[in-house]
């Protein structure tokens, strides 16, 4: 979303900060959510994650891509530089400061794939289904004998 946007050149400087900062929360604020359903661990109860799909996590621990160096940034980043207001913020450099959005976007799209190859076509509602199917991933695991599971997204 964030790549494809342009900022109208017809608004005040103030105004196109306002909007690319908007653009910039939202992107990185929902690629920290992804990676948490991905790849984290519940620090609330009512954390979904993407092992709660499973009759048991370590299928999806074991089958899950290991996050790349580009991903292992993303959440501390967006923590420290988005999120939150840090003194880490100070340190940031026009050089770290650009955040290579189609990078974080096609990795996560690789993980994304492999869960939904992964995951019982069961567990997913028809809605997950046909979204993934619109993104080009057809080959969604069939597997009905993977059981109830916790979770159903």
């Amino acid at each position: 979303m964030l790549a494809a946007s342009r900022v109208p050149d017809s608004l005040r400087p103030f105004e196109r900060q306002t909007i690319h900062n908007a653009l910039l929360e939202s992107f990185t604020v929902h690629a920290r959510v992804l990676l948490h359903f991905l790849y984290g661990s519940k620090s609330q109860s009512d954390d979904v994650l993407a092992e709660d799909f499973f009759d048991t996590p370590s299928v999806w621990q074991q089958r899950r891509p290991g996050k790349s160096p580009l991903l292992d940034t993303v959440s501390k980043r967006v923590g420290k530089e988005v999120a939150h207001l840090t003194y880490k913020r100070l340190e940031v450099t026009p050089e770290t400061k650009p955040w290579s959005y189609l990078g974080i976007v096609k990795e996560i799209g690789l993980v994304l794939m492999e869960f939904s190859k992964t995951v019982p076509v069961s567990r997913l509602k028809d809605a997950v289904v046909s979204t993934f199917r619109e993104l080009g991933i057809p080959d969604l695991n069939a597997d009905q004998s993977a059981g109830d599971g916790k979770a159903s997204l």
